[in-house]
């Protein structure tokens, strides 16, 4: 707990300097996340999401940047997102992000702001 409690105080106070920084184009910078589990209509989503106009998705579901491919950089995943356009909304679906306590804090560095889509089954 405590270990979780200094996580995200480290991450909280690189917060102000990191949206400080020299960022990316904000509209390169995804905003939202399906993290939920497998099974549970994630494919549904993803191609209901698909037919909005001001909807962009990463092609495909599973960049898994946040926890399995998090060593290939920033600039590997951001480049998912170059073709987003002015669409209002962009992001991505990945499950394994629900069960990873290193990619809720790597979510929050690259946008503290990120909203996050869950869909659960019993």
């Amino acid at each position: 707990m405590t270990e979780d409690i200094s996580t995200l105080a480290a991450v909280a106070a690189r917060r102000d300097t990191l949206l400080r920084s020299s960022e990316p184009d904000p509209a390169r910078v995804p905003n939202f996340l399906y993290i939920g589990t497998s099974k549970a209509g994630s494919t549904w989503i993803y191609h209901l999401l698909a037919l909005h106009s001001q909807v962009y998705l990463a092609p495909g579901k599973g960049l898994y940047y946040f926890d399995g491919h998090f060593d290939r950089g920033r600039d590997w995943y951001l480049s998912h997102f170059d073709d987003a356009g002015d669409r209002n909304v962009a992001g991505e679906i990945s499950h394994s992000y629900l069960f990873s306590q290193e990619a809720c804090a790597r979510i929050f560095e690259m946008n503290p702001r990120m909203k996050l889509m869950v869909s659960l089954r019993a």
